[in-house]
């Protein structure tokens, strides 16, 4: 009776030590991370908003922190002209980079401060309904 009992005792106590080395440890997103994709997504909102386009990725070189380049890639139907696309591009930058370098709680973890459009990437895939 002792020997099953010490048996049973050992079999739970592997058994829990089991489940307690299958648990994953949780990864907590950074303050700057956090702040960059909340930049973003909200720069994603408003630019789709204005230029009717369908948000589909975000880019983010940020290797230890240092925020080197950011970007937002869209889909957009067309068909649109060059000037059309022109305008989008060039007027979707410029937002993009005003609200980068407006935001005091990234500026800190920019590589360098004002940012420029160079670090700053619009990318349209144009789908032609024709």
């Amino acid at each position: 009776m002792k020997k099953t009992i010490i048996a049973l005792i050992c079999a739970l106590s592997i058994f829990f030590m089991g489940l307690k080395m299958l648990e994953r440890p949780r990864y907590e997103i950074p303050q700057s991370e956090q702040s960059v994709n909340k930049l973003l997504s909200q720069m994603s909102d408003q630019l789709s908003k204005k230029y009717k386009l369908h948000p589909i990725a975000t880019v983010v070189a940020m290797p230890s922190g240092v925020i080197k380049q950011l970007g937002l890639e869209f889909q957009v139907y067309g068909p649109l002209s060059k000037e059309e696309i022109r305008k989008i591009l060039i007027n979707s930058s410029q937002e993009l980079l005003s609200a980068v370098n407006d935001d005091l709680k990234i500026r800190p973890n920019l590589e360098c401060y004002p940012f420029t459009l160079k670090r700053i990437e619009i990318c349209l895939f144009v789908i032609d309904k024709k």
